[in-house]
C-alpha cells in the first residue's frame, strides 16, 4: 500500500513514527474503507455516464491485467540517458459553468444534449521544448519547494489538523502510482529532508503552475473551507493584493508560492483537487519526458486568465467537443493525453454529474499509463494499458529498437482488434478508441470522430456529430 511504501523513502525517526500513526489508523479504518467502496461503486453505477451510449446487449470487455512493469521507477534515474529519463509534472483540468454555448449536440436516441461548462486550455509557445504549439492544460514540473514539510506548518499555522489533511490520501483504497510511492524528484536528495505527504506535494504543483502559467489562483481561506463547494475567483481586487507581482516572484523561485500564502493569511485548496489519471510520455516522443498526474476542478464561474507569453500563450475556454472538432478540422493540435481525457468528458454534458463522479471515483486510485507505439502505412497507433496489444512488459525506457512497424492500415488494425483501448494517429489528428473498462472505476472515452464506416465500433459511438 501507498503508506507503507513512503514509509520506505522517509529515513528520519520523526517521519517514520508519522508515517507508522497513520498506517494505525488505516488499519483501524479497514473495515470502514471496504464499505466505503460498495458505496463508491454504487455512486459511480447511480451517476448514469454512459448517458445511453451503450445499448443492454453491449458491455465493455474487462481490463487486460495490469503490467507490472508500470508499477515501479528504474532502478537509478541517473544512469539513463537524458532522452530517456524523465521529470515529474502535475496539471490541472479546470471546468467552469457557460450557460452560453451555441452547439446543440444530439446522442444516439437522438434526445437533446447541451454541455453547460467550459474546460480551459492554454497553447504552448512555438518555441516550447516539448508539444510545441500543442493546446494543453495547465499545469507544469514538480519543484522541491512543492514538497518541503514547512507546508504542513503553514496549514498547521491556519488550524489545518493534519490528520484531516492527510484524509485526501488514506480515503484512496485503489492503486497508486509509482510518483506517489517511489518519486524520482525525491531520489538523491538528503536522507534527513522532511517531506509533506505527496498527494497534497502533487497539488501543490498543479496549484502553483496554474497560478504561473494561467494566473488563476486555487487558495482557500481555511476558516471558510467547504468540501462541498465548487473554488471561488480570486483576482487582485478582492485579495487586495498584486497578484502579476508574486507570479512574477514565484516564476524566478517557486518557494516564493508558500510566502504568498502565508502573506494572504490562506492555503492552496487542496480538497477541490480531485485525482484523475496519470500519464507517462512515451520512450520514442521528442527528447523530453514527464510523468504527469492530472486533476480536474470545478470553478463555480469563469476565473480571468492571464497567460505568462513564455510557455504558454493564447488560453481558450471550450467544451469538449468544440475542441476536438478543431482538431479534427486541424485547426489545433491536441496531444494524444489529452485527446483522450477530453473524449472521456463527452460523457458529462453536464458539469455537476461530472463533478460528482469525480468525487467518488477519486478514491478508487489511478494507475500509471505509458503509450506504447505500432506504426502502420497510412498512421499509427498510441496503445495504452487494457489494449489487447499492449505489451506485458512494456519497456520504461528505450532499448535502442525502432518503433514496430506494421504493414497494412490502421482501419484494418482497429477493424480484426476486439478489446481495444488505444489512440489512432493520422498525421497530427488522433482520436481515442475504447471498448474496455479502463480500471480504478473510471469511464471509458466515446470516440469522436465517429465513421460508421472504419471501424464498426458501436460500443464507443459518440454523443454527436457536429
Amino acid at each position: 500500500m501507498f503508506h507503507q511504501q513512503i514509509i520506505k523513502s522517509l529515513t528520519t525517526k520523526m517521519i517514520i513514527q508519522h508515517q507508522q500513526q497513520r498506517l494505525s489508523t488505516i488499519s483501524q479504518s479497514l473495515s470502514f474503507a471496504l464499505i466505503l467502496r460498495k458505496k463508491i461503486l454504487k455512486n459511480i453505477s447511480e451517476t448514469g455516464y454512459s448517458l445511453r451510449t451503450i445499448s443492454d446487449q453491449q458491455k465493455f470487455q474487462p481490463m487486460a491485467p495490469y503490467p507490472k512493469a508500470l508499477e515501479q521507477q528504474p532502478n537509478d534515474m541517473s544512469k539513463l540517458p537524458k532522452k530517456q529519463s524523465w521529470k515529474e509534472a502535475s496539471s490541472l483540468i479546470i471546468l467552469a459553468p457557460d450557460n452560453q454555448s451555441k452547439i446543440n449536440l444530439t446522442d444516439v436516441q437522438n434526445l437533446p444534449i447541451k454541455f453547460d461548462y467550459n474546460t480551459l486550455m492554454v497553447k504552448r509557445s512555438v518555441t516550447s521544448s516539448f508539444f510545441a504549439s500543442a493546446y494543453v492544460f495547465p499545469g507544469g514540473q514538480v519543484e522541491l519547494s512543492d514538497f518541503e514539510y514547512k507546508w504542513y506548518d503553514l496549514f498547521e499555522k491556519y488550524g489545518i489538523n493534519l490528520n484531516d489533511l492527510d484524509r485526501i490520501s488514506m480515503d484512496i483504497v485503489g492503486p497508486r502510482p509509482p510518483m506517489i510511492t517511489d518519486p524520482i524528484t525525491l531520489k538523491g536528495q538528503s536522507t534527513n529532508m522532511k517531506i509533506i505527504n505527496m498527494d497534497i506535494g502533487l497539488r501543490i504543483t498543479a496549484i502553483r503552475e496554474t497560478f504561473e502559467e494561467a494566473g488563476i489562483l486555487l487558495l482557500v481561506d481555511p476558516k471558510k473551507r467547504n468540501d462541498n463547494d465548487y473554488c471561488k475567483v480570486l483576482t487582485s481586487k478582492s485579495l487586495n493584493t498584486d497578484l502579476n507581482e508574486w507570479r512574477q516572484k514565484i516564476r524566478s523561485d517557486s518557494g516564493q508560492f508558500i510566502q504568498l500564502c502565508d502573506q494572504l493569511k490562506m492555503v492552496p485548496n487542496v480538497w477541490s483537487l480531485y485525482e484523475w489519471s496519470n500519464w507517462l510520455t512515451p520512450i520514442s516522443v521528442g527528447h523530453r519526458r514527464f510523468d504527469t498526474m492530472f486533476y480536474v476542478c470545478c470553478f463555480e464561474q469563469k476565473p480571468p486568465v492571464f497567460v505568462d507569453n513564455a510557455e504558454v500563450t493564447t488560453p481558450i475556454w471550450c467544451n469538449p467537443i468544440e475542441i476536438l472538432e478543431t482538431h479534427r478540422l486541424d485547426q489545433a493540435f491536441l496531444a494524444p493525453p489529452q485527446v483522450y481525457e477530453l473524449s472521456r468528458f463527452l460523457r458529462f454534458p453536464k458539469m455537476d454529474r461530472l463533478y460528482r463522479f469525480m468525487r467518488s471515483r477519486q478514491t478508487l486510485g489511478c494507475q500509471r499509463w505509458l503509450p506504447v507505439f505500432l506504426t502502420y502505412d497510412d498512421g499509427a497507433l498510441s496503445l495504452v494499458p487494457g489494449d489487447e496489444q499492449y505489451p506485458t512488459e512494456p519497456l520504461l525506457v528505450s532499448d535502442g529498437k525502432q518503433i514496430p512497424e506494421f504493414n497494412g492500415s490502421v482501419h484494418d488494425a482497429n477493424r480484426n482488434a476486439k478489446s481495444k483501448n488505444r489512440m489512432e494517429l493520422m498525421g497530427i489528428k488522433c482520436r481515442a478508441i475504447c471498448t474496455i473498462e479502463p480500471g480504478c472505476g473510471h469511464i471509458p472515452p466515446i470516440t469522436y470522430p465517429f465513421n460508421d464506416d472504419s471501424d464498426g465500433d458501436e460500443q464507443s459511438k459518440p454523443i454527436a456529430k457536429l
